[in-house]
């Protein structure tokens, strides 16, 4: 029950793995057991996130969002320096776009494309945040 653990994952953890499920990268088709485990993985990510959020008493900050979405630049960092060259990866989407035709491929190229991910991401967490403060609004009226 570590509140800040929980704060994070609430703005790294759903939307990404959402984002994942809706714009797949997928190497293997329909039968193949790694298109199940990629939909199952991602969607269990997403609802365990939701889970953690519900279930605790944490009270959510704008600047706890803003402190959250410096922890991802931070892990971004690290992933975009550290982890995809030294395994010639791309997690997160930071080598290079996908492969697949998705709404990043809408984000440009060199600068622009890394400056206009962070610029989604600022907007997806304060949309995160907006609608947690709308449904803990409502839950607070209910009482």
């Amino acid at each position: 029950r570590n509140e800040k653990l929980i704060q994070i994952i609430l703005f790294i953890g759903i939307v990404p793995s959402f984002l994942a499920v809706v714009t797949p990268e997928l190497h293997h088709g329909y039968p193949q057991f790694r298109f199940w485990q990629f939909f199952i993985h991602h969607l269990v990510l997403s609802w365990a996130c939701l889970l953690l959020v519900i279930t605790s008493k944490l009270k959510i900050t704008f600047m706890k969002t803003i402190e959250s979405y410096i922890y991802l630049l931070i892990y971004a960092g690290i992933t975009g320096f550290i982890i995809n060259p030294l395994l010639n990866a791309n997690f997160l989407f930071l080598a290079r776009t996908p492969s697949a035709n998705t709404p990043l491929n809408l984000l440009g190229n060199g600068f622009w494309y890394y400056f206009n991910l962070c610029l989604v991401g600022l907007l997806v967490f304060i949309a995160i945040y907006g609608v947690y403060m709308l449904t803990f609004q409502v839950k607070k009226g209910r009482k």
